[in-house]
Order: structure tokens, then C-alpha cells, then sequence
């Protein structure tokens, strides 16, 4: 069978074969081993790594609170969530961890939040968005 440069989604690999399905936007190799290998094409590999949401790794605060905050004091950031942090709290306190997260305090007001992604089974990439005038 060899390399298939139109495999189905549904084609079966075979130990040493390989395909170019569009679906995978690279080749995967079925080893000899069992296991699979994929290899993306640095096209495709770039365009996800741009669609990943940035992700602060520190709150905002001072300097770069400002510079974040439009000109009706809001702001907004995506940050990691913890599941173990956030399953015991109510909305109250589930609000308090997110305006801590994105400006260092609970002064963040009038907070919106949505889910954009994971990280693994654990950690949860929440976009949040507020009023940071008070934050400061």
C-alpha cells in the first residue's frame, strides 16, 4: 500500500505505512511498533499556535494594568484556572479568584468570563473581562 497521498479519514494504517490525509495537515506513520507518528506541516502547526489564547502567567498590575485598560477602565486577559482552586468556592468567591488571577486583588467589578480552553484534565483557560478602575 505504501504512501497514500488521498487517505480517507477512515483509512486503516498499516505497521510501515504512511499517509498525507488533508485531514491531519501533515503525514502520519503507523511504526512498526504500534505506535503512531504524526508530523504537521509547519503551516498548519503556526496557524494553531496563533489561534492559542495567551495566557498570563502573572496578574496585571501597576504599570501594565494601565497600559491593559481601555478608556472606560476595562480590561481583560485570559488566565489558568486550577480546578482544585475553583471547585470549592461559590460564584462569589469564584468571581474574587478570576479578578485575583487577572489584576492581583478582588476589586475587578462587573466580570464577565468564558471558558476559551484546557490544559490537560486539570487547569482551564478562562477569558476574563471587567472594570479595573478600582483595581489600581
Amino acid at each position: 500500500m505504501g504512501k497514500n497521498s488521498k487517505a480517507e479519514p477512515w483509512a486503516v494504517l498499516f505497521p510501515g505505512e504512511e499517509s498525507d490525509a488533508d485531514f491531519t495537515g501533515g503525514r502520519m506513520v503507523h511504526n512498526a511498533d504500534g505506535n503512531f507518528e504524526v508530523y504537521l506541516d509547519p503551516e498548519v502547526e503556526a496557524a494553531a499556535c496563533a489561534k492559542a489564547p495567551d495566557v498570563l502567567t502573572e496578574p496585571l498590575t501597576g504599570d501594565r494594568l494601565r497600559a491593559a485598560m481601555d478608556a472606560d477602565g476595562l480590561v481583560s486577559g485570559v488566565v489558568s484556572v486550577d480546578l482544585a482552586e475553583a471547585i470549592d468556592r461559590d460564584g462569589e468567591g469564584w468571581l474574587d479568584l478570576l479578578s485575583t488571577l487577572l489584576v492581583g486583588n478582588e476589586c475587578l467589578m462587573d466580570i464577565n468570563y468564558k471558558i476559551v480552553g484546557h490544559v490537560g484534565d486539570v487547569t482551564l483557560l478562562v477569558e476574563v473581562e471587567g472594570d479595573a478602575s478600582e483595581a489600581l
